[in-house]
């Protein structure tokens, strides 16, 4: 194993605040399906105690 991987693929090494960016824009998708599911909620809520 005398090869890096990063000369084999040809990839640059990541900083920690490019990870930080990765991780944030990654979970974002997450974040939002999870607002979107609350707003439901909440809207089947408030439509439940107006009967």
């Amino acid at each position: 194993m005398g090869t890096a991987p990063q000369s084999v693929f040809h990839t640059a090494a990541l900083s920690g605040g490019d990870w930080l960016i990765a991780a944030a824009v990654a979970s974002s998708v997450l974040w939002v399906e999870e607002l979107v599911n609350a707003a439901h909620r909440w809207a089947r809520a408030s439509s439940m105690s107006g009967r």
